[in-house]
């Protein structure tokens, strides 16, 4: 049996149940918006961890020029 949900005085979702005992199951599958959100952001930090890792990489190689330019003065 599905239920009609109403919105409650406090702006949150209500259902009104008839039987006093039973079970109420909820699924929450999220909205298109909130789908592509969390793809934005997961894409978002990848990039950023691939950015921290080769300006990581720059840094090493800048060391190594300077130290072998070093020895060669």
């Amino acid at each position: 049996m599905i239920l009609d949900g109403f919105e409650t005085e406090n702006g949150f979702l209500g259902v009104k149940i008839y039987k006093d005992d039973g079970h109420l199951s909820v699924n929450y599958k999220g909205t298109k918006y909130t789908k592509i959100s969390i793809a934005i952001s997961l894409l978002s930090l990848i990039v950023f961890i691939i950015y921290i890792y080769y300006i990581e990489k720059e840094k090493e190689r800048n060391v190594k020029t300077n130290s072998s330019n070093s020895r060669e003065t």
